[in-house]
């Protein structure tokens, strides 16, 4: 593959992450104060830095799978609510 093609490629895919990326910031945000929790209260029951769940909800990180169970079981949500499955 030419390196133009891998650019294109790359530029297209950042775009789809980057939009999935904030609508997931943007859900996570709203199941949070759903709950009336703060971030750092938030970030305390889940047992990470305030600033890592800022970095998730701002869409500049994205949790691992470890995380994301531990937020459904924190939130006491399945995963359909978690990932707003209808």
């Amino acid at each position: 593959m030419d390196n133009k093609l891998k650019q294109l490629i790359e530029a297209e895919r950042m775009k789809y992450t980057g939009a999935v990326s904030q609508n997931f910031s943007k859900h996570l945000a709203r199941l949070r104060k759903a709950s009336n929790l703060s971030q750092i209260a938030f970030a305390e029951k889940l047992g990470i830095p305030p600033s890592t769940y800022a970095n998730w909800e701002q869409g500049r990180r994205e949790p691992k799978i470890f995380d994301l169970f531990n937020i459904m079981y924190v939130l006491d949500i399945d995963y359909e609510e978690f990932f707003d499955i209808t």
